[in-house]
Protein backbone atom coordinates (compact mmCIF):
# COMPACT_ATOMS: atom_id res chain seq x y z
CA UNK A 1 0.00 0.00 0.00
CA UNK A 2 3.05 2.36 0.53
CA UNK A 3 3.98 1.54 -2.66
CA UNK A 4 1.62 2.46 -4.21
CA UNK A 5 1.21 5.63 -2.53
CA UNK A 6 4.91 6.48 -3.25
CA UNK A 7 4.69 5.80 -7.22
CA UNK A 8 1.90 7.95 -7.23
CA UNK A 9 3.68 10.87 -6.25
CA UNK A 10 6.27 9.69 -8.20
CA UNK A 11 4.85 9.59 -11.41
CA UNK A 12 2.95 12.83 -11.29
CA UNK A 13 3.08 14.39 -15.20
CA UNK A 14 1.93 17.94 -14.62
CA UNK A 15 1.47 20.68 -12.47
CA UNK A 16 -0.64 21.03 -9.68
CA UNK A 17 -3.22 23.35 -9.36
CA UNK A 18 -1.16 25.76 -6.89
CA UNK A 19 1.78 26.33 -9.27
CA UNK A 20 -0.48 27.32 -11.96
CA UNK A 21 -1.93 29.80 -9.86
CA UNK A 22 1.30 30.78 -8.31
CA UNK A 23 2.38 31.82 -12.23
CA UNK A 24 -0.97 33.58 -12.99
CA UNK A 25 -0.58 35.88 -10.22
CA UNK A 26 3.23 35.92 -11.23
CA UNK A 27 1.93 36.95 -14.87
CA UNK A 28 -0.83 39.55 -13.30
CA UNK A 29 1.85 41.51 -11.11
CA UNK A 30 4.24 41.49 -14.09
CA UNK A 31 1.39 42.88 -16.22
CA UNK A 32 0.13 45.25 -13.58
CA UNK A 33 3.60 47.01 -13.37
CA UNK A 34 4.42 47.66 -17.03
CA UNK A 35 0.85 47.98 -18.48
CA UNK A 36 0.93 52.08 -17.11
CA UNK A 37 4.74 52.52 -18.00
CA UNK A 38 4.11 51.21 -21.82
CA UNK A 39 1.27 54.05 -21.90
CA UNK A 40 3.37 56.45 -20.65
CA UNK A 41 5.43 56.34 -23.51
CA UNK A 42 3.00 55.49 -26.11
CA UNK A 43 1.59 59.21 -24.83
CA UNK A 44 4.80 60.57 -24.49
CA UNK A 45 6.02 59.67 -27.90
CA UNK A 46 2.17 61.04 -29.23
CA UNK A 47 3.15 64.08 -27.85
CA UNK A 48 6.85 64.48 -29.58
CA UNK A 49 4.71 63.36 -32.63
CA UNK A 50 2.40 66.34 -32.39
CA UNK A 51 5.57 69.10 -31.35
CA UNK A 52 7.16 68.15 -34.17
CA UNK A 53 4.02 68.57 -36.35
CA UNK A 54 3.78 72.02 -34.98
CA UNK A 55 7.22 72.91 -35.06
CA UNK A 56 6.94 71.97 -38.83
CA UNK A 57 4.11 74.14 -39.81
CA UNK A 58 5.25 76.87 -37.71
CA UNK A 59 8.47 77.42 -38.78
CA UNK A 60 6.97 77.22 -42.75
CA UNK A 61 4.43 79.97 -41.58
CA UNK A 62 7.03 82.17 -40.35
CA UNK A 63 8.92 81.89 -43.94
CA UNK A 64 5.63 82.61 -45.38
CA UNK A 65 4.49 85.08 -42.90
CA UNK A 66 8.05 86.99 -43.68
CA UNK A 67 7.74 86.96 -47.23
CA UNK A 68 3.71 88.39 -47.10
CA UNK A 69 5.19 91.24 -45.14
CA UNK A 70 7.88 91.80 -47.28
CA UNK A 71 6.13 91.38 -50.12
CA UNK A 72 3.62 94.37 -48.68
CA UNK A 73 0.60 91.83 -48.65
CA UNK A 74 1.96 90.30 -52.41
CA UNK A 75 2.28 86.83 -51.50
CA UNK A 76 -0.83 84.94 -52.50
CA UNK A 77 0.03 81.66 -51.36
CA UNK A 78 -1.59 83.13 -47.59
CA UNK A 79 -3.71 85.11 -48.63
CA UNK A 80 -7.49 84.00 -47.97
CA UNK A 81 -9.76 84.71 -51.41
CA UNK A 82 -12.86 84.70 -49.12
CA UNK A 83 -11.40 87.31 -46.98
CA UNK A 84 -8.55 89.36 -47.94
CA UNK A 85 -7.82 91.03 -44.65
CA UNK A 86 -7.10 87.43 -43.11
CA UNK A 87 -4.30 85.42 -43.63
CA UNK A 88 -5.02 82.04 -44.58
CA UNK A 89 -2.50 79.03 -45.76
CA UNK A 90 -2.63 75.53 -45.98
CA UNK A 91 0.50 74.18 -44.95
CA UNK A 92 1.55 70.27 -44.42
CA UNK A 93 -2.05 69.47 -45.18
CA UNK A 94 -3.03 72.18 -42.20
CA UNK A 95 -5.22 74.61 -42.56
CA UNK A 96 -3.59 77.67 -40.88
CA UNK A 97 -5.36 81.03 -40.43
CA UNK A 98 -4.57 84.23 -38.67
CA UNK A 99 -7.29 84.29 -36.21
CA UNK A 100 -7.56 85.16 -32.01
CA UNK A 101 -10.15 81.76 -31.49
CA UNK A 102 -8.80 78.46 -31.05
CA UNK A 103 -8.60 76.06 -34.21
CA UNK A 104 -10.89 73.36 -34.47
CA UNK A 105 -9.44 69.60 -34.99
CA UNK A 106 -6.17 69.50 -37.26
CA UNK A 107 -6.00 73.20 -37.90
CA UNK A 108 -4.14 75.90 -36.59
CA UNK A 109 -4.03 79.67 -35.79
CA UNK A 110 -1.62 82.20 -35.36
CA UNK A 111 -1.46 85.89 -34.44
CA UNK A 112 0.11 88.35 -35.15
CA UNK A 113 1.56 92.03 -34.21
CA UNK A 114 4.17 94.26 -35.62
CA UNK A 115 5.09 92.28 -38.51
CA UNK A 116 5.44 89.28 -36.15
CA UNK A 117 4.22 85.63 -35.25
CA UNK A 118 2.86 86.47 -31.66
CA UNK A 119 1.13 83.64 -30.52
CA UNK A 120 0.83 80.14 -32.45
CA UNK A 121 -1.87 76.58 -31.46
CA UNK A 122 -1.92 73.70 -33.40
CA UNK A 123 -4.63 71.25 -32.74
CA UNK A 124 -4.43 67.43 -34.06
CA UNK A 125 -7.69 66.25 -32.47
CA UNK A 126 -5.63 64.72 -29.20
CA UNK A 127 -3.23 67.86 -28.32
CA UNK A 128 -2.92 71.14 -28.50
CA UNK A 129 0.20 72.78 -29.05
CA UNK A 130 0.84 76.47 -28.34
CA UNK A 131 3.66 78.50 -29.13
CA UNK A 132 4.01 81.71 -27.62
CA UNK A 133 6.63 84.07 -25.77
CA UNK A 134 9.22 81.99 -27.49
CA UNK A 135 8.76 78.66 -26.05
CA UNK A 136 6.53 75.59 -26.97
CA UNK A 137 3.64 74.23 -24.32
CA UNK A 138 1.22 71.27 -24.88
CA UNK A 139 -1.71 70.20 -23.48
CA UNK A 140 -4.49 68.00 -23.88
CA UNK A 141 -7.83 68.97 -25.86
Amino acid sequence: MLNKIKNRFNNKKGFTLVELIVVIVIILILAAVLVPNVTKYVGNAKKSSVQSDASAIFTQLQAEYTAYVAAESNVTSIIDATDPSALKATINGVVVTQTTSAPTDKAASFECSNGQITKFVYKDGTYTCTWSGGSWTISES
